[in-house]
């Protein structure tokens, strides 16, 4: 395509040829000196016929606008020939006399460009997006240079009208206001839009700190000035025919607070007569559906990043004792009358109008907003009990099984059923099976009517063969994941319906067959699933693994399916290899360990190599020593050494995991050190010394089961450099949660053998375990007497951080009467556990992070007093700390 002249109206014909025409925005883009030349319009300098060059300048903005948008290979172009640098350079020049066109048509170009930015660099904000990208880079560098404080100086007070009383003014607003909302998708970007000042009020917060604090502007500022401006156009122009308006400043708010309490906490405090939350609220109420769903994710994303509120957490005098609890436990369940809180309101609110669009028939105009609906109640119940509970006593899950039901094509052929769908509706099946996974993961209740009243897996397993919309596989194997989480479904129903076959043929790279229902690429498999197989034959001939490895690793990258895809689908691999279910053994003769060994070393992708390893870690949880002997053929000692000092904690944190649950029995133990030597002690010595509490855990659980070892081995244990010492700053600075896998490890070394006492005195531990018990308001002596005797609650330890060591583990034992030795055997695998049942709550976000924790930006740690198991927990500690200590004081006299 080639431009005669650069004329205003050459380029209006140039733009309405590529405007909706990918073919035709190609063609223009490879003329790169027209490309150029249009850039340089932009900055056009100034002259005589102001009028003419001001419509050049439009017409060039408007064909940028459209070139940045539908095609990669026209959006590099721009980015190459730094396109937004010259919107942004442009708009640095404005003056107040500035025409409102021009003003309006460089903001919205700078939008669209902006927009089509980040959506390349994602996370996707509506479900997935193709995650290969050949101007990744680029997109990056130019979105970081968007969110530079000096680049966000220039567009940022465009939010200003220049003249209020003008409703035309306020089309540059709106189109900022709508750029926030679809390019804020990090945390990063968050806090820089969350801490911007105009330069003026930046200045003068300067100066009126004092030394070190000018170099440290608040994170926290009461008033946010893009947050109060969002509010502001709400309050001053939210008339009903200006919704695109208001549906920006609502995107926009939402955008800035997800997972952020400080955007979330200033929205629910009064400003001047009620809280800006209260003016979101109302628009929920709104004519138009895009206003409604943009309150309702604004105020989703508000209450999900809400920090705890102090009333929600029992004060101490509460539960000082039996009958002050039973106490309160009454008077919180006295009927009495009260009006729900604003939080109330706005819950049950969100969840009736999304409730009201999913329900609706689904047709193409209803498509794009009972997707968004599904998104938003997602994003409501992750991942919170509570939330799912009462959205699906509205009906949402009913709702939900309706209308994936009635977008399941169950009669037509199974080769052609996306043939002919419009994108809308696979998108739609997509949001729908999601919404169902996220409200799935909370309760055995909800994941056993999804498989037993509302007859969903049919459903699912079409959505696992779909072909041309990644989305709907991943969407399918989140709601595998999630429903397989229950014992009963994952005896039951994932091996009648297939599915926990199919799921595996995913994470092998074959294919699934065409019959719904139940996997038909090999039916005699899906027969075998019946827990009659036996767990020690996994070992394949040479021919047999060779073949196998050439079959799982033929495509372009190996992996057989998008990354995306895959995680999922080992997320409910993880769930599926537990010691419970049936399938383990199949699994295993399937040649899963070759998989997930070829995965951890060839992937190169950090979420899919820590699945993979917590699916090792799952498998060799209560299972004979010939498997876990099997199993560690395929992933080496010396691999498996290498895991737990990786550079990615979360691969630490699962390395260390498995080999707690190695070490659960005593051949365990003598396999441990006999392939590892003194060397997995070292590795446990750093590994309690780690910056990261979830490692600190693991290898805290870790050293307990290997300290049930021989004599020999608790002897290498006390004596190994740096052990001892690293168990005393567990016990003295850490979490009830690692506290207790250390005391047990102390309790263990001192039954086995109390004259090690100078070693536990040498190394503080003695001292740590009298302060431990002094805490809780007793003294240490007569500890005999005192054991059953719950310690007081004043004591100061740290919650429960949460940690894996509470799912899949057997309860920990209590301490023994003091009367009597305890033998140290039947205590193995008392610390084994799994955590495949909390597996990234998260990941069903559409956005796969390197860490498999995601940490809200501003995120406040817990309150001392979060829950009675926290309580328990602590109870727990000082029991075994006095328990442990007793032996190391007195239990001379026991031995013979």
């Amino acid at each position: 395509m080639t431009i005669p002249s650069l004329t205003v109206t050459n380029l209006k014909k140039a733009k309405n040829v590529v405007i909706g025409n990918p073919l035709a925005k190609v063609q223009l883009v490879r003329d790169t000196h027209f490309i150029s030349t249009l850039i340089d319009c932009l900055n056009a300098p100034y002259s005589s016929e102001k009028s003419t060059n001001d419509a050049l300048r439009i017409e060039a903005a408007h064909i940028i606008a459209s070139l940045s948008y539908g095609s990669e290979e026209a959006l590099g172009t721009l980015l190459r020939a730094n396109a937004h640098h010259a919107f942004v350079y442009a708009i640095s020049y404005f003056t107040p006399s500035e025409p409102l066109s021009v003003r309006a048509a460089f903001s919205r170009a700078l939008r669209t460009l902006a927009a089509s930015i980040a959506d390349v660099v994602g996370p996707s904000m509506w479900g997935l997006r193709p995650d290969r990208s050949m101007i990744r880079n680029e997109a990056r560098h130019a979105l970081e240079y968007l969110f530079q404080t000096e680049t966000l100086d220039i567009y940022l007070p465009l939010l200003l009208p220049p003249s209020p009383s003008i409703p035309a003014a306020y089309a540059v607003s709106t189109s900022i206001a709508q750029m926030l909302s679809t390019t804020i998708r990090s945390d990063v970007n968050r806090r820089a839009v969350t801490e911007w000042l105009p330069p003026a009020e930046r200045q003068r917060e300067v100066k009126s700190r004092r030394g070190w604090e000018k170099t440290a502007l608040s994170a926290s500022h009461t008033s946010p000035w893009v947050a109060r401006q969002l509010i502001a156009l709400l309050g001053e122009y939210r008339r009903e025919y200006d919704c695109k308006l208001v549906e920006a400043c609502l995107s926009a708010l939402a955008a800035l607070a997800k997972e952020n309490p400080i955007i979330a906490t200033f929205l629910t405090k009064p400003l001047v007569d009620a809280p800006p939350l209260e003016t979101i609220l109302k628009f929920t109420k709104s004519r138009t559906v895009d206003v409604q769903l943009a309150a309702c994710i604004c105020i989703t994303h508000i209450l999900r990043a809400l920090p705890p509120s102090p009333s929600s957490i029992p004060p101490p005098h509460s539960m000082t004792s039996p009958t002050s609890a039973t106490t309160s436990h009454s008077l919180a369940h006295t009927p009495a009358p009260h009006k729900p809180s604003l939080e109330e309101d706005c819950k049950r609110t969100v969840i009736n109008v999304v409730n009201g669009m999913i329900s609706s028939p689904p047709s193409t105009d209803s498509h794009k907003s009972q997707t968004k609906a599904c998104y938003i109640l997602h994003h409501l119940v992750s991942d919170n009990d509570t939330f799912c509970h009462d959205a699906s006593k509205r009906g949402c899950l009913d709702n939900l099984g309706e209308l994936v039901r009635s977008i399941n094509p169950t009669e037509s052929d199974p080769n052609e059923w996306e043939e002919g769908e419009p994108e809308s509706l696979a998108a739609l099946r997509e949001a729908a099976l999601i919404a169902l996974a996220s409200l799935a993961l909370s309760s055995d209740d909800i994941r056993r009517r999804i498989t037993d009243e509302l007859s969903l897996l049919p459903c699912i397993s079409r959505a696992l063969r779909a072909k041309r919309h990644t989305g709907t596989r991943y969407a399918a194997c989140q709601c595998v994941r999630a429903i397989s989480r229950a014992v009963s479904v994952l005896r039951t129903s994932i091996v009648d319906s297939g599915l926990g076959m199919d799921v595996l043929r995913i994470v092998l790279g074959q294919d699934l067959g065409d019959r719904y229902g139940g996997s038909s690429s090999n039916p005699g498999t899906v027969g075998n699933a019946t827990g009659k197989a036996k767990e020690g034959g996994t070992k394949k001939s040479k021919d047999e693994s060779s073949s196998m490895d050439t079959s799982v690793t033929g495509t372009r990258d190996g992996l057989g399916e998008d990354r995306r895809v895959l995680g999922a689908a080992l997320s409910a691999v993880c769930n599926i290899v537990n010691d419970f279910s049936p399938l383990r053994p199949i699994y295993l003769e399937e040649k899963l360990m070759p998989r997930l060994v070829y995965i951890l070393r060839e992937s190169g992708d950090p979420p899919l190599r820590l699945n993979a390893l917590w699916a090792v870690k799952n498998l060799v949880k209560k299972t004979s020593t010939e498997t876990k002997r099997d199993i560690m053929s395929h992933i080496g000692w010396t691999q498996l050494s290498d895991f737990l000092s990786d550079a990615d904690e979360d691969i630490q944190e699962q390395g260390f995991y498995t080999l707690r649950n190695l070490a659960e029995n005593e051949e365990g133990i003598a396999m441990i050190f006999r392939e590892l030597g003194p060397q997995v002690l070292e590795k446990i010595v750093a590994g309690l010394r780690s910056s990261c509490t979830d490692v600190v855990l693991q290898a805290a659980f870790a050293i307990a089961n290997l300290a049930n070892g021989s004599h020999d081995q608790q002897d290498m244990i006390l004596r190994f450099p740096g052990m001892l010492t690293s168990l005393q700053s567990c016990l003295a600075e850490s979490t009830s949660d690692i506290r207790r896998p250390a005391v047990s490890c102390i309790l263990t070394l001192a039954q086995s053998n109390p004259r090690r006492r100078k070693e536990m005195m040498d190394a503080g531990i003695i001292s740590t375990l009298r302060r431990l018990c002094e805490w809780s308001g007793h003294s240490t002596h007569g500890l005999g007497h005192g054991h059953n005797h719950p310690p007081a609650i004043g004591v100061s330890l740290s919650p429960t951080s949460g940690g894996a060591g509470h799912w899949g583990g057997r309860s920990p034992l209590r301490s023994p009467p003091s009367h009597a030795p305890v033998p140290v055997t039947g205590v193995y695998g008392s610390w084994g556990g799994s955590g495949s049942m909390h597996h990234h709550s998260h990941s069903l976000a559409h956005h796969v992070p390197a860490s498999g924790r995601i940490q809200p930006y501003g995120h406040t740690s817990h309150h001392s007093w979060s829950s009675p198991m926290a309580l328990e927990d602590d109870r727990d500690v000082i029991q075994r700390a006095r328990t442990a200590l007793e032996w190391l004081e007195r239990g001379e006299t026991y031995l013979t």
